[in-house]
Protein backbone atom coordinates (compact mmCIF):
# COMPACT_ATOMS: atom_id res chain seq x y z
CA UNK A 1 0.00 0.00 0.00
CA UNK A 2 1.29 3.47 -0.90
CA UNK A 3 1.71 5.98 1.93
CA UNK A 4 -0.75 8.87 2.19
CA UNK A 5 0.43 12.41 1.52
CA UNK A 6 -0.84 15.78 2.74
CA UNK A 7 -0.05 17.43 -0.59
CA UNK A 8 -0.60 16.62 -4.26
CA UNK A 9 2.19 14.65 -5.92
CA UNK A 10 3.24 15.43 -9.46
CA UNK A 11 5.39 13.21 -11.67
CA UNK A 12 7.71 14.88 -14.16
CA UNK A 13 8.69 12.71 -17.08
CA UNK A 14 10.12 13.04 -20.57
CA UNK A 15 12.80 11.70 -22.85
CA UNK A 16 16.53 12.19 -22.67
CA UNK A 17 17.72 15.77 -23.36
CA UNK A 18 14.19 17.19 -23.37
CA UNK A 19 14.57 19.53 -20.39
CA UNK A 20 13.43 17.67 -17.27
CA UNK A 21 16.40 18.87 -15.22
CA UNK A 22 15.72 22.47 -16.19
CA UNK A 23 12.09 22.24 -15.09
CA UNK A 24 13.07 20.57 -11.81
CA UNK A 25 15.62 23.28 -11.10
CA UNK A 26 12.96 25.94 -11.65
CA UNK A 27 10.61 24.16 -9.26
CA UNK A 28 13.34 23.92 -6.62
CA UNK A 29 14.09 27.63 -7.03
CA UNK A 30 10.41 28.31 -6.33
CA UNK A 31 10.58 26.43 -3.04
CA UNK A 32 9.11 23.07 -4.00
CA UNK A 33 10.51 19.78 -2.78
CA UNK A 34 11.74 17.57 -5.60
CA UNK A 35 13.04 14.00 -5.81
CA UNK A 36 14.87 12.20 -8.60
CA UNK A 37 14.33 8.61 -9.65
CA UNK A 38 17.87 8.57 -11.03
CA UNK A 39 19.30 9.48 -7.61
CA UNK A 40 17.09 6.87 -5.93
CA UNK A 41 18.29 4.30 -8.47
CA UNK A 42 21.92 5.13 -7.73
CA UNK A 43 21.25 4.57 -4.02
CA UNK A 44 19.48 1.28 -4.70
CA UNK A 45 22.30 0.19 -7.00
CA UNK A 46 24.80 0.50 -4.15
CA UNK A 47 22.96 -2.07 -2.04
CA UNK A 48 24.53 -5.53 -1.83
CA UNK A 49 21.20 -7.28 -2.41
CA UNK A 50 20.61 -5.34 -5.63
CA UNK A 51 24.17 -5.94 -6.85
CA UNK A 52 23.82 -9.68 -6.23
CA UNK A 53 20.51 -9.86 -8.10
CA UNK A 54 21.86 -7.92 -11.09
CA UNK A 55 25.06 -9.97 -11.16
CA UNK A 56 23.01 -13.16 -11.20
CA UNK A 57 20.92 -11.74 -14.02
CA UNK A 58 23.95 -11.41 -16.30
CA UNK A 59 25.48 -14.63 -14.94
CA UNK A 60 28.52 -12.92 -13.45
CA UNK A 61 30.59 -15.30 -11.32
CA UNK A 62 31.75 -14.21 -8.84
CA UNK A 63 29.25 -11.32 -8.42
CA UNK A 64 30.51 -7.96 -9.66
CA UNK A 65 29.72 -4.50 -8.31
CA UNK A 66 30.10 -0.80 -9.00
CA UNK A 67 31.59 0.38 -12.27
CA UNK A 68 32.21 -3.15 -13.51
CA UNK A 69 28.55 -4.06 -13.08
CA UNK A 70 27.42 -0.77 -14.63
CA UNK A 71 29.60 -1.40 -17.68
CA UNK A 72 28.27 -4.94 -18.11
CA UNK A 73 24.66 -3.75 -17.92
CA UNK A 74 25.35 -0.86 -20.32
CA UNK A 75 26.89 -3.25 -22.83
CA UNK A 76 23.83 -5.48 -22.64
CA UNK A 77 21.59 -2.45 -23.20
CA UNK A 78 23.61 -1.36 -26.24
CA UNK A 79 23.16 -4.83 -27.70
CA UNK A 80 19.41 -4.24 -27.67
CA UNK A 81 18.56 -6.90 -25.10
CA UNK A 82 15.03 -5.75 -24.32
CA UNK A 83 14.20 -8.78 -22.16
CA UNK A 84 17.24 -8.12 -19.98
CA UNK A 85 16.34 -4.44 -19.70
CA UNK A 86 12.87 -5.33 -18.45
CA UNK A 87 14.30 -7.71 -15.86
CA UNK A 88 16.77 -5.08 -14.66
CA UNK A 89 13.89 -2.65 -14.26
CA UNK A 90 11.91 -5.27 -12.31
CA UNK A 91 14.82 -5.58 -9.87
CA UNK A 92 15.44 -1.85 -9.52
CA UNK A 93 11.98 -0.29 -9.54
CA UNK A 94 10.64 -1.50 -6.16
CA UNK A 95 13.61 -0.03 -4.27
CA UNK A 96 13.45 3.18 -6.27
CA UNK A 97 9.73 3.56 -5.56
CA UNK A 98 10.18 3.05 -1.81
CA UNK A 99 12.95 5.65 -1.65
CA UNK A 100 10.99 8.24 -3.58
CA UNK A 101 7.86 7.78 -1.50
CA UNK A 102 10.00 8.18 1.63
CA UNK A 103 11.23 11.53 0.28
CA UNK A 104 7.67 12.86 0.39
CA UNK A 105 8.45 15.38 -2.36
CA UNK A 106 5.84 17.36 -4.22
CA UNK A 107 7.51 16.75 -7.58
CA UNK A 108 9.19 13.50 -8.58
CA UNK A 109 11.36 13.18 -11.66
CA UNK A 110 10.47 9.75 -13.08
CA UNK A 111 11.95 9.19 -16.56
CA UNK A 112 10.44 5.68 -16.83
CA UNK A 113 7.07 6.63 -15.33
CA UNK A 114 4.96 5.03 -18.03
CA UNK A 115 7.29 2.13 -18.74
CA UNK A 116 7.00 1.16 -15.06
CA UNK A 117 3.23 1.88 -14.98
CA UNK A 118 3.63 4.30 -12.06
CA UNK A 119 1.41 7.12 -13.33
CA UNK A 120 -1.49 5.96 -11.13
CA UNK A 121 0.53 6.80 -8.00
CA UNK A 122 0.48 10.51 -8.81
CA UNK A 123 -2.15 13.23 -8.81
CA UNK A 124 -0.70 14.84 -11.92
CA UNK A 125 1.71 14.00 -14.73
CA UNK A 126 3.78 16.70 -16.39
CA UNK A 127 5.52 15.73 -19.61
CA UNK A 128 8.56 17.80 -20.58
CA UNK A 129 9.39 17.70 -24.28
CA UNK A 130 11.03 19.47 -27.20
CA UNK A 131 11.06 19.08 -30.96
CA UNK A 132 13.00 16.17 -32.49
CA UNK A 133 15.39 18.66 -34.08
CA UNK A 134 16.13 20.39 -30.78
CA UNK A 135 16.55 17.05 -29.02
CA UNK A 136 19.04 15.86 -31.65
CA UNK A 137 21.05 19.08 -31.33
CA UNK A 138 21.22 18.71 -27.54
CA UNK A 139 22.25 15.07 -27.80
CA UNK A 140 25.02 15.94 -30.25
CA UNK A 141 26.26 18.64 -27.90
CA UNK A 142 26.26 16.15 -25.03
CA UNK A 143 27.53 12.97 -26.70
CA UNK A 144 28.97 13.95 -30.06
CA UNK A 145 27.70 12.27 -33.21
CA UNK A 146 27.24 8.84 -31.63
CA UNK A 147 26.61 7.11 -28.34
CA UNK A 148 22.95 7.95 -27.85
CA UNK A 149 21.04 6.00 -30.50
CA UNK A 150 20.41 2.97 -28.27
CA UNK A 151 19.15 5.19 -25.43
CA UNK A 152 16.69 7.01 -27.68
CA UNK A 153 15.43 3.81 -29.29
CA UNK A 154 14.76 2.26 -25.87
CA UNK A 155 12.51 5.14 -24.78
CA UNK A 156 8.83 5.63 -25.47
CA UNK A 157 7.95 7.95 -28.37
CA UNK A 158 7.01 11.46 -27.29
CA UNK A 159 3.37 11.24 -28.46
CA UNK A 160 2.82 8.20 -26.22
CA UNK A 161 4.00 10.12 -23.14
CA UNK A 162 1.98 13.17 -24.09
CA UNK A 163 -1.20 11.09 -24.27
CA UNK A 164 -0.88 10.54 -20.49
CA UNK A 165 0.00 14.15 -19.64
CA UNK A 166 -2.06 16.49 -17.49
CA UNK A 167 0.36 19.24 -18.50
CA UNK A 168 2.88 19.44 -21.36
CA UNK A 169 5.86 21.78 -21.00
CA UNK A 170 7.88 22.46 -24.14
CA UNK A 171 11.48 23.58 -23.77
CA UNK A 172 12.34 24.72 -27.31
CA UNK A 173 11.73 28.40 -26.60
CA UNK A 174 14.51 29.09 -24.09
CA UNK A 175 14.61 29.49 -20.32
CA UNK A 176 12.23 32.45 -20.10
CA UNK A 177 9.53 30.66 -22.06
CA UNK A 178 10.01 27.46 -20.06
CA UNK A 179 9.75 29.42 -16.79
CA UNK A 180 6.51 31.02 -17.99
CA UNK A 181 5.04 27.57 -18.66
CA UNK A 182 6.19 26.27 -15.28
CA UNK A 183 4.55 29.20 -13.49
CA UNK A 184 1.33 28.69 -15.44
CA UNK A 185 1.33 24.98 -14.58
CA UNK A 186 1.90 25.79 -10.90
CA UNK A 187 -0.94 28.32 -10.88
CA UNK A 188 -3.28 25.74 -12.37
CA UNK A 189 -2.07 23.11 -9.89
CA UNK A 190 -2.81 25.34 -6.89
CA UNK A 191 -6.48 25.52 -7.93
CA UNK A 192 -6.92 21.83 -7.17
CA UNK A 193 -5.02 21.65 -3.89
CA UNK A 194 -6.96 20.81 -0.73
CA UNK A 195 -7.93 23.81 1.37
CA UNK A 196 -5.23 24.77 3.85
CA UNK A 197 -2.39 22.99 2.05
CA UNK A 198 0.41 25.26 0.92
CA UNK A 199 1.99 24.63 -2.48
CA UNK A 200 5.65 25.34 -1.88
CA UNK A 201 7.59 24.13 1.11
CA UNK A 202 8.12 26.70 3.81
Amino acid sequence: MSPSFSHPRTAITGGIAEGKSTVLRMLSERGYRIASADEAARAAFREDETNDALSALIRAEPPITGAELSAALAQAAEEGNDALRRRVNAIMHPGVRVRMEAEGAEFDEVPLLLEACLQGRYDEVWVVCCSPEEKLARLRDRYGEGGFAAIVEAQLPGPVREAFADRIITTDGGLEDTARQVDAALANREKFMPSGVDGAAE
